[in-house]
């Protein structure tokens, strides 16, 4: 089994204990210091599967071709430009009747719905500053989150379809219609300085970028209309999908 985008390992660990004694594990991800962690975080036990890892990324798989029953990702094609292409990784390294399980959130319904919550004007109180701050973020959408987006559930079944795999089933889960809770000052000052995916720089920082010496008194007026405002529509999806070599 190989997991792929491990991080610091909290799936690769988990499978080690299901796996037991019957395979083994490998840990892949980009981040050598991510997988230091999880090498440190395995350490010795029992009828557990030995656990490998390995630095490499998502395009270029390093294992070879079918040598794997079963490959897991969480998160991970959101952030491949050509993502045919690193499904299609996912499809050599397997074994026939192996299978490759993912989650993958579906950005794009939450992009729609923010599209429509801006048209309301529900911003307005803060303008100027928020739109030219929102035109920085459209300014930049390609680099910072443009694999995030512009796909849904139907483009990525296709994609498996496309690079061969024989069956394929997929579970959606869509929370809509709610509106986010009321932030507290922690959440708000973690949401101005958090970067949103390892591409985008943080609000606080964009802020700086477009305002200068207006940034500080614009995030105050931001941070209490958040505190203050009633929280505005949302809405998210994600994908489950399992399919079979």
């Amino acid at each position: 089994m190989a997991d792929l985008g491990a991080g610091t390992g909290l799936l690769a660990l988990e499978a080690r204990r299901r796996v037991k004694g019957s395979g083994y594990v490998v840990a892949i991800d980009l981040s050598a210091d991510a997988l230091s962690e999880c090498r440190r975080q395995a350490g010795r036990a029992e009828n557990i599967a030995p656990l490998a890892c390995a630095v490499g990324d998502a395009l270029h798989i390093p294992l070879a071709s079918e040598s794997v029953d079963v490959v897991m990702t969480r998160s991970v094609l959101i952030y491949l430009a050509d993502k045919q292409a690193g499904i299609r990784e996912l499809y050599r390294v397997l074994r026939p009747k192996g299978r490759a399980s993912i989650f993958e959130p579906i950005n794009e319904t939450r992009e729609r719905v923010q599209e429509e919550v801006r048209a309301t004007g529900f911003y307005d109180e803060l303008q100027p500053e928020w739109g030219e701050i929102r035109a920085y973020y459209d300014a930049h959408k390609e680099g910072w989150w443009g694999t995030l987006v512009g796909w849904d559930e139907r483009e990525l079944i296709g994609w498996f379809e496309a690079a061969g795999f024989s069956r394929i089933e997929v579970s959606y889960e869509l929370v809509a219609g709610v509106r986010t809770k009321k932030p507290t000052k922690a959440d708000i000052a973690a949401g101005i300085r958090g970067r949103p995916n390892p591409n985008m720089p943080s609000y606080g920082e964009v802020a700086r970028q477009v305002l200068g010496d207006g940034a500080d008194r614009y995030l105050d007026r931001y941070a209490q209309f958040l505190r203050n405002g009633e929280g505005p529509r949302s809405a998210s999806a994600a994908v489950y999908l399992v399919a079979k070599r």
